[in-house]
């Protein structure tokens, strides 16, 4: 398959596009810096036993990349302080189980402040185009 594809990051990432597996740049950086083994262990072709990581420490990264690229977060913004509250895991779990990435407050006005400085310190380079803008992610 070549040329440009227009999938979602998820889609990406669990390497639903054809039928042979695919190298993403995660998984060329574990080949390169860990070893075969630990590069088929994290392909979700490869591994049969493969399930998507949804680490909580990379969903404000998450909205920031989406951000940036497409400006259409799919975010759901939870109004609570932490996530210790029953009602605060269930907004979150729903949400995940939605195919949102859960955010609360404080760290959704986070990754607009971090999307706004990245296109920020984009318009210093005075290219034209602008870096990340007429285009598709």
């Amino acid at each position: 398959m070549n040329g440009m594809l227009e999938i979602s990051a998820a889609d990406y990432h669990a390497d639903l596009v054809g039928e042979r597996p695919a190298l993403s740049s995660s998984i060329a950086r574990i080949l390169v810096g860990r070893s075969p083994a630990h590069a088929r262990a994290a392909h979700p072709k490869l591994n049969p036993d493969w399930q998507p990581d949804h680490d909580e420490k990379f969903d404000t990264g998450t909205i920031v990349h989406q951000l940036l690229l497409d400006e259409h977060a799919q975010v759901e913004v939870c109004d609570f302080p932490d996530w210790r509250k029953a009602a605060a895991q269930e907004q979150r779990d729903q949400a995940r189980a939605a195919g949102r990435t859960p955010l609360l407050t404080k760290d959704w006005e986070n990754a607009q402040e971090i999307a706004a400085a990245v296109r920020g310190q984009l318009e210093w380079l005075e290219v034209d185009p602008p870096l990340l803008t007429d285009g598709r992610p």
